[in-house]
C-alpha cells in the first residue's frame, strides 16, 4: 500500500492534478503575465515585419493591377486589406495584450492606463465589425462555387474556419481586458479570473493564427512551404505560458491532432503537383509533439 500511495502522490504532483496553494496561483498567474509583455512584444515585431514583406512582395507592385494577382480585388485598398488585415488584427491584439500586461505586472494606477485599456479593449471587441467591410475574409472568398474540386473547397473551408475563429476570438480578449480594468478600479486590485481570461484568449489567439498560417503555407500551391508558423506558435504558448501538466497535455494533443487531419485531409487523393503527408513527415510531427509535451511538465515542476 506504502508504494502503491507513493506511485499515486507522484502521479498527482507530476500532471498537476493537486489544487494549488493561493499562493502558487498567484505565483503562475504572475509568471504568465510577465511572459505575456514578451509575447507580445515579439509578435508586435513579427507581424510589423511581415506587414513589410507583403507590402514590398505583393501591394506596391500590384496597386493599381490587383486583377493580375486575385481576381476577388476590385482596388488597391481592397488588396491592402485582403493582404494584410490578419496581421494589423494580431498587432492590435499585441498591443492590447502588451498595455495590459505592463499594467497588470508594474501596478501602474494611472487615469491615462485605465483609458488605453478601454479603448484596446473595445477595439477588439468591435473588430468582427470589420468583416462587414470586406469582400470575403483576408483573400478567401465566401462562394465556394468558385472552386473545382474537394481538395479545393475542403481548403478553403479551413482557412475560412479558422479566419473566423481569429475573428470572433478578439471579443473575448477585448472584454477581459475591460472587465479586468473596471475590477481595478472598483476594488482597487486585479482579477485573477479576467487575467486569466486574458492570458487563454490571446493563447488561442496565436495558436489560431498558427494554424491559420501554417495550413496556408503547406497548401500553397505555387511555392509550397513547410508549417513552421504553427511549430512556433505551438511553442510559443506551451514554453513561455506555464499550464498545469494535465491541462498542456489535452491542449497540445487536441490542437496536434486536429492540424494533422487537416493536413492529411487536403490532398486525399494523391493529386499531382500537389501536397502529400508524408510517413516521415508524421512521425517526425508526433515526436514533436511528446517532446514539447515533457517540456511543458519540465517548466511547470
Amino acid at each position: 500500500m506504502g508504494k502503491a500511495k507513493k506511485a499515486g502522490n507522484f502521479v498527482l504532483d507530476m500532471f498537476g492534478f493537486r489544487r494549488n496553494t493561493k499562493y502558487i496561483r498567484n505565483y503562475l498567474n504572475d509568471a504568465n503575465i510577465k511572459s505575456s509583455i514578451y509575447m507580445s512584444f515579439i509578435v508586435i515585431l513579427l507581424e510589423i515585419w511581415m506587414i513589410a514583406r507583403q507590402m514590398h512582395e505583393y501591394i506596391i507592385p500590384n496597386w493599381n493591377t490587383p486583377e493580375l494577382i486575385n481576381k476577388n480585388y476590385n482596388s488597391g485598398f481592397e488588396l491592402l486589406f485582403g493582404y494584410t488585415s490578419l496581421y494589423y488584427l494580431f498587432i492590435l491584439c499585441g498591443i492590447a495584450v502588451m498595455v495590459f500586461a505592463i499594467v497588470h505586472y508594474k501596478k501602474i494606477e494611472l487615469k491615462g492606463t485605465y483609458i488605453a485599456n478601454l479603448v484596446l479593449g473595445s477595439l477588439c471587441i468591435l473588430w468582427p465589425l470589420l468583416l462587414i467591410a470586406e469582400k470575403g475574409v483576408g483573400n478567401i472568398s465566401f462562394d465556394f462555387s468558385q472552386y473545382k474540386n474537394q481538395m479545393e473547397i475542403s481548403k478553403a473551408t479551413v482557412s475560412l474556419v479558422t479566419v473566423l475563429l481569429l475573428y470572433f476570438s478578439m471579443p473575448f480578449l477585448g472584454a477581459a481586458i475591460i472587465g479586468n480594468t473596471l475590477y481595478h478600479k472598483k476594488y482597487d486590485t486585479n482579477s485573477t479570473v479576467f487575467s486569466l481570461m486574458v492570458i487563454i484568449s490571446f493563447a488561442l489567439i496565436c495558436l489560431l493564427f498558427g494554424v491559420k498560417v501554417g495550413y496556408s503555407d503547406y497548401t500553397s500551391g505555387s511555392k509550397p512551404k513547410m508549417i513552421i508558423c504553427f511549430l512556433t506558435m505551438v511553442v510559443f504558448v506551451a514554453c513561455l505560458l506555464i499550464w498545469k501538466p494535465y491541462i498542456s497535455i489535452v491542449m497540445l494533443a487536441g490542437i496536434f491532432v486536429a492540424f494533422l487531419f487537416m493536413l492529411k485531409g487536403y490532398n486525399p487523393d494523391n493529386i499531382p503537383g500537389k501536397r502529400i503527408w508524408l510517413e516521415g513527415d508524421e512521425i517526425n510531427y508526433l515526436t514533436f509533439l511528446v517532446s514539447l509535451t515533457m517540456v511543458t511538465i519540465s517548466i511547470y515542476q
